[in-house]
């Protein structure tokens, strides 16, 4: 695995975008770089960044606030741009998904004001990001503002599998509102919402809907959990698998476990390996976007860690 750099950030619903592209574009080391718009300082509600990544592919991530939009940003993963060079090339990129942070309610008032907090691991070869809408402007019970959960990039093949380059770069994020499901590269396009999006199958077909994997319980058994394992005295996370219909498993999301969020706090940090040169830290996000790909996995009751160090 590659070395990454981990980011925790609050701004303002109409910096968001300009905040996340100056995180990941002014780093030493594992920079993505902005081609739209040139600099920085013309970032507004628009941006198009792209990486080089650890195999030498070139692919591209476009964040875009819609207008009047409070809540939610769109995301879209290319290989290519357009002649103008000010947007995705049509046919090579991923339909637009929705990136929430807050619930749409007309009774709420929500302003460019709202701060929205944000917790970011990357590298060249992925992005997983968290994002939090500021829950005071929410009321009880609480249920309008999201912690959500997108991850942009390739995924850590396993030992002795064929090499994974050309296609090797995906999408998945959470929102607010159900996925729409075009048909734009056939009846399996991905929503990247409730499924993973990959820029092509092991054949090439394009922007098809994978489904995570991961070891689990039974999510509806009997179950009391206030503390970790009685007998391990840890809490057991799970790596994800990324699955296709057809082509079965391909690969890993990376930095990223996923486990059962009970008697885990929001914002708690777990440690693998601790005391020793591999220790790992991870941070603990109780993810509640009602749409994830959590929707189509073996267990939609688990939480999601993302690596910190």
């Amino acid at each position: 695995m590659s070395r990454f750099n981990w980011v925790e950030g609050t701004t303002k619903v109409s910096e968001f975008v300009k905040a996340v592209t100056t995180d990941l574009t002014n780093t030493a080391e594992n920079k993505w770089e902005l081609v739209y718009p040139k600099n920085i300082s013309e970032v507004e509600n628009t941006a198009i960044i792209k990486t080089k990544t650890s195999f030498n592919k070139e692919f591209y991530l476009k964040i875009q606030r819609p207008t009047d939009s409070m809540n939610y940003v769109l995301m879209q993963i290319g290989t290519g741009m357009n002649d103008e060079k000010d947007d995705l090339a049509e046919n090579k990129k991923s339909n637009p998904a929705r990136f929430a942070w807050y619930r749409e309610n007309n009774e709420l008032y929500l302003g460019e004001w709202l701060p929205v907090q944000y917790w970011i691991s990357f590298s060249s070869d992925f992005i997983n990001i968290v994002i939090q809408g500021d829950p005071s402007p929410d009321e009880a019970p609480y249920n309008n503002y999201l912690i959500s959960y997108a991850y942009i990039g390739a995924l850590e093949g396993y030992e002795g599998a064929d090499e994974d380059t050309d296609y090797n770069f995906g999408l998945t994020v959470s929102s607010d509102a159900p996925p729409t499901f075009p048909k734009d590269y056939g009846n399996r396009t991905a929503s990247a919402v409730t499924d993973i999006a990959l820029v092509g199958t092991r054949t090439g077909t394009p922007y098809q809907a994978h489904y995570p994997g991961f070891h689990t319980s039974n999510p509806w058994m009997d179950k009391n959990f206030i503390s970790g394992s009685a007998w391990t005295h840890k809490y057991h996370f799970s790596e994800v698998t990324v699955i296709h219909a057809y082509d079965r498993e391909r690969g890993k999301l990376q930095n990223v476990l996923v486990g059962d969020r009970s008697a885990i706090f929001h914002l708690d940090e777990l440690i693998q390996d601790k005391g020793t040169k591999e220790e790992k830290v991870y941070k603990m996000f109780n993810i509640n976007a009602p749409y994830n790909f959590l929707n189509n996995g073996p267990n939609v009751l688990y939480g999601i860690a993302i690596r910190k160090s």
